[in-house]
């Protein structure tokens, strides 16, 4: 996969990556179905998205998402990474819709394109003082390390990264993060406010023996996640987000849009009235009665949850729906809740991805790009694009 590298005209519309007629070749006629009935595409960011190959790269990659709206498909972020990162990152590039939503922090809030403000939270505030805890624990036994940072801007959980990651890659970055986790998990089982459970079921727990937090990597940071935090579900209420408030067509969402009285001015007023929940934990109740009557001890605050939840449950059940029709690019564990799930239409992942995810990738019918990072996202497109334009 190789981008066109004549660049000598200034203001020119950035030319498409090419595609070798090897790799269309090599696409079966399964794949290629696959391919055909995706109208979502989601991107993580780090070791997918970026690092680039060059500034340039970028832009070519807008030009192929800009061919793909034209489609009909929608193309969004889920990304560990905090909003403003996201947001600065894609918005000058990519011409996405400015109301698309998208997933940050693991699925710890969601935030459009195009407005910095509507960063909407989707961890429960009781348990944000946890992670506030757990950094201050981790930076009184790390104050002396100088190979350890925290990432910036991050709220919904911890991430950190070996100082040296940005500049190292392939086999010795892995190394660095497998290093850096070793590391942590070693100090969080002499912490006093935690029980470390075991490093196989990446479990932190209270004194209580209740799990309140878990373990993950990216390529480039060990992630220190609340356990109300999960990419999938945050991932289905976007989706659904999305088609409900998008161009509507079809008549099962015009009849949520109506029914709920959504609109993108509402989303927020209604998701934050939901923030002494976890969106998962609702995610996974059979019997919502009995939730709401173990949650709250009055019936008015059990009427207008009641209400909320019910909103919220349609939405992720139509949002679990759209995953059929989505294709997801990840590389690293951070994504195996989405790679994982049997819903998802198609699982793709550049060639850089760590060793585990490309087997997931293969075991499952996906496709593993020959380019890495943004050359491996511009392939996946590419393919898309090439077969759509086919039909």
């Amino acid at each position: 996969m190789k981008f066109n590298e004549s660049r000598s005209q200034q203001g020119r519309k950035p030319e498409l990556p090419s595609l070798s007629p090897e790799i269309l070749k090599n696409i079966s006629p399964e794949l290629a179905e696959k391919f055909l009935g995706a109208k979502i595409v989601v991107l993580d960011l780090d070791g997918c998205l970026i690092p680039t190959n060059s500034p340039e790269d970028l832009k070519d990659l807008a030009s192929v998402i800009s061919e793909l709206r034209q489609q009909g498909v929608l193309v969004l972020v889920n990304t560990g990474r905090p909003a403003a990162y996201a947001q600065g990152l894609i918005r000058p590039l990519f011409s996405l819709s400015s109301d698309t939503w998208n997933v940050a922090e693991h699925g710890g809030c969601i935030f459009p394109i195009g407005d910095g403000q509507k960063v909407i939270d989707l961890i429960p505030k009781k348990d944000q003082h946890i992670f506030q805890e757990i950094e201050k624990a981790l930076k009184k036994f790390l104050e002396q390390e100088d190979f350890i940072t925290f990432e910036e801007g991050k709220t919904r959980g911890l991430a950190l990264f070996p100082r040296e990651c940005h500049t190292l890659e392939g086999k010795e970055k892995a190394a660095e993060v497998r290093e850096l986790r070793e590391v942590i998990e070693s100090l969080l089982k002499r912490l006093k406010l935690l029980q470390f459970v075991s490093p196989s079921n990446k479990r932190i727990n209270d004194e209580k023996d209740r799990q309140i937090a878990y373990i993950t990597t990216s390529s480039l940071a060990v992630d220190i996640l609340p356990i109300a935090t999960n990419k999938l579900t945050a991932l289905q209420l976007v989706l659904a987000l999305n088609a409900v408030l998008g161009n509507v067509k079809d008549e099962e969402k015009k009849k949520l849009k109506e029914k709920y009285s959504l609109s993108f001015e509402s989303v927020g007023l209604f998701l934050n009235s939901l923030t002494k929940f976890s969106l998962t934990e609702i995610n996974q109740q059979d019997n919502m009665e009995l939730y709401l009557k173990n949650k709250f001890s009055d019936e008015q605050s059990r009427r207008f949850f009641s209400r909320q939840v019910a909103v919220l449950k349609s939405m992720l059940t139509l949002g679990e729906k759209l995953l059929a029709d989505t294709i997801y690019v990840g590389d690293s564990e951070g994504d195996w809740p989405v790679m994982q799930s049997e819903k998802v239409g198609l699982i793709t992942c550049p060639a850089n991805a760590d060793p585990e995810t490309k087997k997931l990738v293969r075991k499952r019918g996906g496709y593993v790009a020959s380019g890495s990072t943004t050359s491996g996202v511009a392939e996946i497109l590419q393919i898309l694009l090439s077969i759509k334009n086919k039909k």
